[in-house]
C-alpha cells in the first residue's frame, strides 16, 4: 500500500534576473520583434525590461511570442520601424526556473501540499507557477498561478493537495527576488 513519507520542503528557489544583448530591432504592424545576440530562454508570458534602444522600444513588456531561441515579440502601438542593428541595447528577464522534479525511482508520485511565495523586494511583483508533465513543453495550459500580483515584502500561501507523477516538474518565473518554497511528500 502506498503511503506519503513525512511532509518536507521539496524545493526552494529565488527568482533571479538574466540579461542578453539585443542585436536587431523591428516594429511592424504594432508588433516589436527583438533579436538577441546569443540564445535566450525567454518564454511566452515572460515580463522583460528592454533598455538602450529608444522610447518606442524601451520599458517593461509582456512577451507575446517566441519565434525561436534568439527572438521574441511584444505589442507596441507605434509607426513601423524597419529592421536595424542596435548597439548597447539589452533585455533583462527572469527565466523559467525548475523548483522540483518528481523522481522516477523509488517514488512515482509526489503530493504537493503547499507552495509559499515571498516577495523579498521593496517593490510589488508577480509570479507564475506551472506543472509541466513529462515530455511536454511549458505552455499556458500548465499554469496553476498565472501572474498574480504580490505586494512588496508580502507572502502568499497556495494550499493545493496536488499529485504529480514521475518526471513531472514544478516550474516558476516572474519578477526578480521572489522566493518560492514547495512543501509536500513523496508517495512510495
Amino acid at each position: 500500500m502506498a503511503q506519503v513519507k513525512t511532509l518536507k520542503i521539496l524545493g526552494q528557489t529565488l527568482l533571479t534576473t538574466e540579461s542578453r544583448a539585443i542585436s536587431f530591432r523591428n516594429l511592424t504592424s504594432n508588433l516589436v520583434t527583438l533579436t538577441t545576440a546569443t540564445s535566450h530562454n525567454i518564454i511566452e508570458g515572460n515580463y522583460v525590461t528592454v533598455t538602450g534602444i529608444d522610447a518606442t522600444f524601451n520599458g517593461n513588456q509582456d512577451v507575446s511570442t517566441v519565434p525561436n531561441n534568439t527572438s521574441f515579440t511584444y505589442p507596441v502601438t507605434a509607426s513601423n520601424v524597419v529592421t536595424a542593428a542596435t548597439v548597447g541595447a539589452s533585455v533583462a528577464y527572469v527565466p523559467e526556473t525548475i523548483i522540483y522534479t518528481c523522481p522516477a525511482s523509488p517514488s512515482t508520485q509526489t503530493l504537493i501540499s503547499t507552495i509559499t511565495v515571498t516577495n523579498c523586494s521593496n517593490t510589488d511583483g508577480t509570479f507564475f507557477i506551472a506543472v509541466v508533465k513529462t515530455g511536454e513543453t511549458l505552455s499556458k495550459k500548465h499554469f496553476i498561478a498565472w501572474g498574480p500580483g504580490i505586494l512588496a515584502r508580502d507572502q502568499i500561501s497556495l494550499t493545493l493537495g496536488l499529485t504529480i507523477t514521475s518526471g513531472d516538474k514544478i516550474v516558476a518565473f516572474g519578477a526578480p527576488n521572489i522566493a518560492i518554497s514547495l512543501f509536500g511528500g513523496e508517495i512510495v
